[in-house]
């Protein structure tokens, strides 16, 4: 074989050679950068699992958080809807296994979900609360609390039926007793709560005439229909006001108000909810322009668990000392009827939570 013919030879041999090597780096690089994927995940956000619209949204906010999170400094955010107690342990049992820096928990309330999580803080992990105050475990103390406080709810929901109670009778000259029809969900001890404090607390002459355990639309416009439908008129006549837990039940007994073809003259001027969803937003202007009900839902809105993950990516970071304890932030209810609903539909708060595409 000539020198030139080896020499060539050689050439290809190398060729071949770095290009293996290229192929075998490049796997491995990128089982290398696979690890880095499964390492890099630094905090868990334990959710419920429940039906209502405002929990599958903070789930959707805060996934959305994460890939905002990923992309920005490269912390990988696991979030998680649990049924029970027992799942939400569970959860709170693997973040301790994998050594994760931070739990942001919306909490069921139970002794045993507050041992799992003294035991998370003992192994090194933050704990972020994010709740309601009525449902706080009480057995811990995290590195912070972000609460929406549902005591300072209630009395605003009282206020309002007060003060409608209190206008009407200075229009009408009317002291006696008005009627008041209510929606809640008896399932839910938050809701079981925020009734009984305006059961307690509602002026003397507004009455609770009937009340219907249910947060649904359909459940609620049927509930209602049926109501109007065997109720005599003088008692019809006498409802002027409608306190109900969730926008989809109030907008179940606006349904039912379109609906109605009785003889009874139905003089409701009232009705309140929770949420400030994008359905019971839209749908303010039209009650009073169309029946004369002004529609009241008070903002109760799952954008806010951005701000407790933004918290707790501070302390992974470093921004804020891990062992740093008691920092709270409680978040304002704020009512939404129609003489703001246009300045609200504007907000940053409810465009960011309708910038994420709502599944039908």
């Amino acid at each position: 074989m000539s020198y030139k013919l080896k020499s060539v030879s050689v050439i290809f041999l190398s060729i071949f050679i770095i290009c293996i090597s290229a192929v075998v780096f490049t796997a491995c690089e990128d089982n290398t950068n696979g690890e880095r994927q499964r390492e890099i995940t630094k905090m868990k956000v334990v959710l419920q699992d429940e039906p209502e619209e405002y929990m599958t949204q903070c789930y959707e906010q805060a996934v959305d958080e994460g890939e905002i999170a990923q992309v920005e400094n490269g912390t990988g955010i696991e979030v998680v809807m649990c049924g029970s107690v027992e799942e939400q342990i569970r959860e709170i049992e693997d973040a301790v296994n994998k050594k994760l820096d931070c739990i942001i928990i919306y909490p069921f309330k139970s002794d045993s979900v507050s041992k799992a999580l003294n035991k998370a803080m003992k192994s090194g992990i933050s704990v972020i609360l994010y709740s309601e105050r009525l449902n706080t475990p009480t057995k811990i103390i995290p590195n912070a609390g972000f609460y929406y406080d549902m005591d300072e709810f209630g009395k605003d929901n009282v206020k309002l039926f007060n003060d409608f109670y209190n206008s009407f009778k200075e229009e009408s000259g009317y002291n006696g007793k008005l009627d008041i029809v209510a929606f809640y969900d008896s399932d839910n001890f938050i809701d079981k709560k925020l009734y009984k404090i305006f059961q307690r607390d509602i002026d003397s002459n507004l009455h609770i005439i009937s009340q219907f355990e249910t947060s649904s639309r359909i459940k609620a416009m049927n509930e209602f229909e049926d109501w109007l439908d065997k109720s005599d008129i003088s008692t019809i006549s006498n409802v002027r006001a409608i306190y109900t837990q969730s926008d989809e039940c109030a907008l179940g007994v606006l349904d039912a108000i379109q609906n109605y073809t009785g003889n009874a003259k139905l003089k409701i001027q009232l009705i309140s909810s929770i949420g400030a969803s994008k359905s019971g937003v839209e749908n303010i202007v039209s009650a009073y322009e169309d029946l004369g009900i002004k529609q009241v839902t008070f903002n109760y809105t799952p954008v806010n668990i951005r701000e407790a993950i933004r918290y707790g990516l501070d302390i992974i970071s470093g921004k804020l000392s891990k062992d740093s304890v008691g920092y709270e932030k409680i978040f304002k209810i704020d009512a939404v009827s129609k003489d703001n609903v246009r300045e609200f539909e504007k907000s940053n708060g409810y465009i960011t939570r309708y910038s994420i595409e709502q599944e039908d």
